[in-house]
């Protein structure tokens, strides 16, 4: 599901944690694995307007270390790049989609949109699999308010890597996407102005029962500077798995100069 980042410094969240917008649950997550990492929060009632503010439309490479968990690797780079697609026409590109290559070799595509920030599809390269999303799956939603949220029905279905044609499961979750404001943040990579993005999964997909939920925190001009990542699957009584890490920001590259004719294309 959707990417993963979070937090090194040791400490707790300060007193506001018991802010509106931080449920008892939220504070919790965070202050397990995401120690130290939101400062204060910011007298800022502003939604995002402009993805472009919080996730600059450019090759980026984000170096992260675990920050709290026993899940995902101790440190890893994560890639984001656009991907070049065939043209339609020779006059007329198709919408370019962005793709992030995490180091258990799990690649998720994006589509950005004037609106959102949105997963299409996630290649799962150990488990040979191909998952889509219908609707696409959420990261980042503007015009949402601090303490708003948004409820979706998301249609997910598995393919087999190799026959794609081939589909082996297919399920609903319900997506829970909340803001959960603005805050001061600090990494390794330095201090923040940061939004906050929480987004839960619930519901099965074959035999299994999926439980998801992660806390994004977007830098201002950078991208991810941190998420947390709980994952739990349960099928049949007899298999349980449990994935949960958070990591942080150490370095970041934007690298501005993309070629011309990998340019990004907008999609109305």
């Amino acid at each position: 599901m959707i990417i993963s980042i979070v937090s090194i410094c040791i400490g707790l969240l300060p007193a506001s944690e018991d802010t509106d917008l931080l449920s008892k649950q939220d504070a919790k997550l965070l202050k397990t694995y995401l120690p130290g990492v939101l400062i204060e929060p910011l007298n800022d009632d502003q939604g995002i307007e402009s993805l472009e503010t919080w996730w600059p439309e450019v090759k980026s490479e984000f170096q992260m270390e675990r920050a709290g968990g026993g899940g995902g690797e101790a440190d890893f780079t994560a890639i984001c790049d656009l991907t070049k697609r065939p043209l339609k026409k020779d006059t007329e590109q198709q919408p370019q989609t962005w793709c992030i290559s995490l180091p258990e070799n799990v690649h998720k595509f994006f589509r950005r949109t004037k609106d959102e920030l949105v997963v299409t599809r996630e290649i799962d390269i150990p488990n040979n699999v191909i998952s889509t999303f219908d609707p696409y799956e959420p990261v980042i939603i503007t015009g949402v308010k601090p303490g708003e949220q948004r409820k979706y029905d998301v249609e997910v279905k598995v393919y087999d890597l190799e026959n794609p044609a081939d589909l082996l499961h297919s399920g609903s979750l319900e997506c829970t996407y909340r803001d959960l404001g603005n805050w001061k943040a600090l990494v390794p990579a330095g201090e923040f102005e940061a939004k906050v993005i929480s987004i839960q999964y619930r519901g099965h997909v074959g035999p299994a029962y999926l439980k998801y939920d992660t806390i994004i925190i977007l830098g201002k001009h950078v991208g991810p500077i941190a998420w947390l990542n709980l994952d739990s699957i349960s099928a049949c009584l007899v298999y349980h798995h449990h994935d949960d890490y958070g990591c942080v920001l150490n370095e970041w590259k934007h690298h501005p100069d993309t070629p011309e004719d990998l340019a990004p294309v907008q999609v109305d």
